[in-house]
């Protein structure tokens, strides 16, 4: 039946050959009947005939799965049956359906895999990986198979690093950079640890510190594994009256991380300037046609040219000053000291002041620095993250005394946000609101900023 050009036959046939092996292997009194199969199978090159078609069958794969299973636990897969297997996901003509099968079929046998096994399997995978974008994502998907199948932490090392090198670097495709594999597998390695042992999450959290604050591989992607591991930290209070969460992030920012973010950060922002001061200039000396820098169509056609020079990989621009805020607020969030003041009047004059670019005013700027007056309702509760001295000094030395002008929308809708939250003060407060809700009050009478703001954005004051 092996032989037949009929489906219908030849699934009975390799449906039958599983049957035999798998009541073979259940005899563990008896091994010389599954020996007696094995030596069949390997001198009728079985295996080599069920691989040659019909992959993409579900229901013949599941047959061939069984098979190929029998062998590997008995430890009779040879180097030779693997060689096969691969051969079928290396034809350039092999149907994507049967490559997705046999992917999954190496994810279930290698579970079972003895050492060589192993090195020969990753070998294979290390040399997929310059394919396909989808060949990828289907590398991907068995790494993060493999392991949620290693019970015994045997593959761990191998596939944390093989992962990381599909996804980490800058070259990488934004489709593999966007999915959660990297973090996945590393959580799935960190469950299936003991308990209480988070040296997995340690371990990697430390490796993508390092490689931030190298400025090594692509930024937006060890930002978000930044963000998910530490999100991952043991959150629970210990007798201290602190978490094991929070001491990591406290560490993280003793060492430098935040002040790293935050001059990389404004790196950018001031590259994004002088990106988009040269474009204009260009414009204007060239005299190109129909240009002036009073046609505000016209500038925001050559800033968004400008813009869009300064992407990494498949990344633009706004999506790595967004993943530096989302990081810095969770870290900021989660930390049991209050964001540093100098960083943040730094942060405020690069975003807040004379923006280069109007989209930096989207909502995570405007949600870091409200959660820094007003506390991070999803990561850290209702506790500000900038202590009231530097909500003062961004009061009385920023947000009042800059050109209304140049003021981003984020910060005068934030600075009206404040005066509407402090005029509504009960009258019992502590000293240090005290002391923000005068500023504020004082702003109103030596300050045109608040004036011209509101008549500019009457809106703001209605919400």
């Amino acid at each position: 039946m092996l032989e037949s050009s009929s489906f219908n036959k030849l699934l009975s046939g390799v449906r039958e050959c599983n049957k035999l092996l798998q009541d073979a292997a259940r005899d563990r009194r008896d091994r010389s009947q599954i020996q007696a199969l094995i030596q069949w199978i390997e001198q009728n090159d079985v295996v080599q005939r069920i691989l040659r078609t019909n992959l993409h069958q579900k229901q013949y794969v599941q047959e061939v799965q069984g098979i190929m299973k029998v062998l590997t636990q008995h430890q009779f897969l040879t180097a030779e049956h693997l060689d096969m297997l691969w051969a079928v996901i290396e034809k350039e003509d092999t149907y994507e359906a049967v490559k997705t099968h046999m992917f999954e079929l190496l994810g279930e046998l290698a579970a079972c895999f003895v050492p060589e096994q192993l090195n020969m399997l990753f070998a294979k995978l290390e040399r997929r990986q310059e394919r396909s974008v989808q060949d990828t994502k289907r590398l991907l998907t068995l790494l993060q198979h493999l392991a949620l199948s290693d019970k015994e932490l045997k593959m761990e090392r191998k596939v944390i690093e093989m992962v990381w090198s599909i996804v980490v670097p800058v070259t990488a495709h934004k489709e593999l950079q966007d999915c959660k594999t990297l973090t996945q597998v590393i959580t799935t390695y960190a469950d299936l640890a003991q308990d209480n042992d988070w040296d997995v999450l340690d371990d990697w959290l430390k490796k993508c510190f390092q490689e931030l604050m190298a400025g090594q591989g692509s930024q937006v992607a060890l930002l978000r594994l930044m963000r998910d591991l530490v999100k991952a930290l043991p959150s629970e209070l210990r007798p201290n009256n602190s978490t094991y969460q929070t001491e990591k992030v406290d560490q993280l920012i003793d060492k430098g991380l935040m002040t790293k973010l935050v001059d990389t950060l404004c790196v950018r922002v001031a590259a994004a300037r002088k990106a988009i001061a040269a474009a204009k200039a260009e414009q204007v000396n060239s005299k190109a046609a129909g240009f002036s820098l009073s046609d505000e169509a016209a500038v925001t056609a050559v800033t968004d040219a400008a813009i869009a020079t300064l992407g990494e990989g498949g990344w633009s621009y706004l999506d790595i000053i967004k993943e530096y805020l989302m990081t810095m607020r969770v870290l900021a969030a989660l930390s049991g000291v209050y964001f540093d003041g100098h960083l943040a009047e730094k942060l405020w004059d690069a975003l807040m002041v004379n923006p280069p670019y109007h989209e930096d005013q989207l909502q995570p700027t405007q949600t870091f620095f409200r959660s820094g007056f007003q506390g991070d309702k999803q990561y850290g509760g209702n506790a500000a993250t900038f202590e009231h001295s530097t909500q003062q000094v961004l009061l009385e030395k920023h947000m009042v005394l800059q050109d209304a002008s140049k003021v981003a929308f984020a910060a005068a809708k934030l600075f009206i946000d404040i005066f509407q939250k402090v005029c509504g003060m009960p009258q019992a407060v502590d000293g240090a609101e005290l002391v923000i809700k005068s500023t504020v009050c004082d702003a109103l009478v030596v300050v045109p900023m608040l004036h011209s703001t509101v008549w500019q954005f009457p809106v703001l004051v209605q919400q």
